[in-house]
């Protein structure tokens, strides 16, 4: 059935030294050891492998938006803060990881700051919010091997068979200290961002992708747009840790953006040169991202003697 998540596992048991019992089960993806401990099913291990029938998402998501129906930036504010700034959904903004004020920020931890480094100023790297201003602050996380959703809200639906879009700013948080000890451990583990849609009323499964490993200490954006089918008012946005565990897998989120994709008419002219007073001269229009509003399209001309005066409908 589309939208249902269906966890596959596959598990093995059988006797070793001195006829001990052992088991053993399957994990998500291609490490089995994500912590490199060599102990089978350690917590965050032995996750199933999910499998859902969804509606294909396209990337990156649009540029332009018609409007922002939801937009997070998590607020100003100087130092470390335990709590998601509230959005006016309901059920509000929140996160699966335990927020905390408390410097270094803990595993499975969150933190919302004006600089990263203020959460770890030991492993973390000096980096302030993507949306600029006087101490704006981010979401930064501290995530481990499970798949918590490391940030919630709850979207109107405003308008079916249009093409919706949700984008977010992400940046590792791990500094080149951080890195001397990780290199001894394997390496840095880079996030993963695990971006869903979900119906609010059922918790199917819409649309979902996984972002590129964020390896870099600089902002840059990730998302998605898809075209929103029939039969929903609101949805829910999920974004879910995906990354492995053990050491790294720091991350820095900001200005979370969900709305509805505009499409760009470009118009062009017969004569682009220039024509004299009094001769005709042919307009043509198309739309620069014809996926934003699929199927045919309608559309009407308009003109207007002079800026300011209004328009009328050219038949």
């Amino acid at each position: 059935m589309a939208g249902i998540v269906y966890n596959n596992r596959a598990i093995t048991t059988g006797n070793g030294f001195n006829n001990v019992a052992l088991r053993d089960s399957s994990t998500n993806g291609n490490n089995p050891d994500l912590n490199q401990n060599d102990k089978p099913d350690d917590v965050g291990e032995s996750q199933p492998t999910p499998f859902v029938v969804i509606i294909t998402p396209i990337t990156p998501p649009c540029t332009v938006l018609e409007s922002n129906i939801v937009y997070q930036d998590f607020g100003n504010g100087a130092g470390l803060n335990g709590s998601i700034p509230p959005s006016v959904a309901v059920p509000s903004a929140s996160s699966g990881y335990t927020g905390t004020a408390v410097a270094p920020v803990a595993i499975n931890r969150f933190t919302v700051t004006n600089n990263a480094s203020l959460g770890n100023a030991t492993n973390w790297v000096s980096i302030t919010d993507h949306t600029g201003g006087v101490n704006g602050r981010m979401l930064a996380i501290n995530a481990d091997a499970s798949s918590t959703v490391m940030y919630r809200d709850t979207m109107p639906v405003s308008c079916p068979g249009q093409q919706y879009s949700v984008s977010f700013w992400a940046a590792f948080l791990g500094n080149t200290n951080y890195q001397t000890v990780c290199d001894g451990l394997g390496g840095f583990k880079y996030p993963q961002i695990l971006v869903r849609i979900r119906d609010l009323v059922t918790g199917l499964v819409i649309t979902q992708y996984t972002s590129d490993t964020i390896k870099l200490n600089t902002w840059l954006q990730h998302g998605m747009k898809w075209v929103m089918p029939p039969g929903y008012s609101s949805v829910i946005l999920e974004l879910l840790n995906a990354g492995p565990g053990g050491c790294g897998n720091d991350v820095a989120l900001d200005d979370i953006v969900y709305g509805l994709c505009t499409p760009d008419p470009f118009v062009n002219l017969n004569n682009p040169g220039g024509t004299c007073l009094g001769t005709s001269v042919t307009f043509t229009a198309n739309f620069s991202d014809p996926r934003v509003i699929p199927g045919p399209k309608d559309y009407q001309w308009q003109w207007s003697p002079a800026p300011g005066q209004g328009h009328g409908q050219i038949s």
